[in-house]
């Protein structure tokens, strides 16, 4: 029965939706990340067309944040600008 119940939870989609979902033009990312084993494959029956949980791909995604970046000094680069606190 927890068999049925963790597949119940899938959202299935294509590959081409799931390489329009993580934002890739083309399904290769999709296929390699599939051969890498960072996301699982299914297969519908009597379909050859490989399906991917989208819950899972959401579970890749990680949010950017930017390393800090120091302001240059145009008039002497060597010497960063600044921020106002001493």
């Amino acid at each position: 029965m927890d068999d049925f119940n963790s597949q119940s939870n899938l959202d299935l989609i294509n590959l081409s939706q799931a390489a329009r979902f993580l934002g890739y033009q083309s399904t290769n990312p999709i296929k390699k990340l599939i051969s890498q084993k960072k996301i699982l494959s299914y297969k519908l029956p009597d379909s050859k067309r490989i399906m991917i949980n989208r819950f899972e791909l959401e579970s890749l995604i990680e949010p950017y944040i930017p390393e800090k970046v120091e302001l240059i000094n145009s008039e002497n680069p060597s010497k960063p600008l600044s921020s106002g606190k001493s």
